[in-house]
């Protein structure tokens, strides 16, 4: 994907690295999704978020919400389909990716908080516009942080 533009992503939920507790699906969580902020992309006719667990070669989906007219969600929000970290071993990797499209996609991949779908599938089916064309992503952002099981 050429010309895909950078967001800018933070989240108060995210320190020194490390997902704030409340966010996770755990007993010292409330499993509430994650407050983020980003820019506003001109030409974006909707934004998609996703969150994936990149544990290993493990993509785990923990967040897809699509149709977002405005950028960023306060904590809680619980926008979409939502199961905050639950790692079963060891400290996990979640990153949470913000994609601002032209409009609707053709389809939002990965089976929520079912089985592994890597970031390229997800950029693959997020680029096909619902009319069918291609170019559909036109700027992307991402947020890293990790989550420890407790």
């Amino acid at each position: 994907m050429e010309d895909v533009k950078k967001i800018q992503v933070t989240s108060q939920d995210l320190r020194d690295g490390k997902w704030d507790d409340s966010i996770s699906f755990t007993d010292a969580g409330q499993n509430a999704s994650p407050e983020l902020t980003w820019d506003s992309i001109e030409g974006a006719g909707e934004y998609a978020v996703y969150m994936i667990d990149e544990y290993d070669t493990d993509y785990w989906l923990h967040w897809r919400v699509s149709g977002i007219g405005e950028p960023g969600f306060e904590h809680g929000e619980n926008s979409g389909e939502y199961v905050g970290p639950y790692p079963p071993e060891g400290v996990h990797i979640y990153v949470i990716y913000v994609f601002a499209l032209k409009g609707p996609a053709a389809s939002y991949p990965g089976n929520f908080d079912a089985e592994s779908v890597s970031v390229d599938a997800v950029r693959e089916g997020l680029d096909q516009a619902a009319d069918g064309g291609k170019g559909n992503i036109i700027a992307e952002g991402s947020i890293t942080g990790t989550y420890a099981a407790v």
